[in-house]
């Protein structure tokens, strides 16, 4: 019972150093997740669903907003 602190405080320990390692591991890689060219999905409702809703991630600008191709959504 005694050391039970100590074994807690070691295993906190470690798990943060694991952390900040795979941290530094994965720093580099790209984050550009959703740059995915939905267009070459084949067709179905499921595909249907992934393009409608990748084009407002992708192109809010164009959606929403001053730059909106609708003029009611500017």
């Amino acid at each position: 019972m005694k050391h039970r602190g100590w074994m807690v405080g070691i295993a906190l320990i470690a798990a943060l150093a694991a952390g900040v390692g795979a941290g530094y591991l994965i720093w580099g890689w790209p984050t550009n997740w959703y740059a995915r060219d939905v267009t070459n999905l084949p067709a179905s409702p499921e595909n249907d669903i992934i393009r409608y809703g990748h084009s407002p991630i992708v192109d809010t600008p164009k959606q929403i907003g001053k730059s909106a191709s609708d003029p009611t959504r500017a």
